[in-house]
Order: C-alpha cells, then sequence, then structure tokens
C-alpha cells in the first residue's frame, strides 16, 4: 500500500520531463531552423554537426568527421 504514492510522484516527475522536453526550443520564434540537439541554425547553414556547428552543405559539414544532420 505505501508503494502507490510514491509510484503516483514518479509517475508524474517522468510525465512533467516528458512534457518540458517536448517545448520548443524557440528556433522557430528567432526565424532559425532547430536541430535534432537542439541547436539552432539560420536558413542559409542547414546542417549540424551534433557539436553546436552549422554548415552551409552536407559536404562541408562531413569535413569534421562528425555525424551530420539537417536542421528542419
Amino acid at each position: 500500500m505505501k508503494k502507490k504514492p510514491l509510484f503516483f510522484v514518479l509517475a508524474l516527475i517522468i510525465t512533467s520531463a516528458l512534457i518540458t522536453s517536448c517545448d520548443d526550443s524557440g528556433c522557430e520564434d528567432q526565424g532559425m531552423l532547430e536541430c535534432d540537439n537542439g541547436k539552432c541554425c539560420d536558413y542559409d547553414v542547414p546542417w549540424n554537426d551534433g557539436h553546436g556547428t552549422c554548415y552551409s552543405s552536407l559536404s562541408y559539414c562531413r569535413e569534421t568527421g562528425w555525424a551530420c544532420s539537417k536542421c528542419w
């Protein structure tokens, strides 16, 4: 019986974390693209290396050796 309040509290904490993690990072509000890692990139540099740097093309991004992704 004592586990029910603990379960409820844990469920509430997990739900809160999931809801806040889905919040918009504000990239769209700034007129920028949002990347998978939460980084914002300008429209003219839509490729991200996952380490905070934006690139104008996939080939430039791949030169870093990191996995690159397109920001949307």
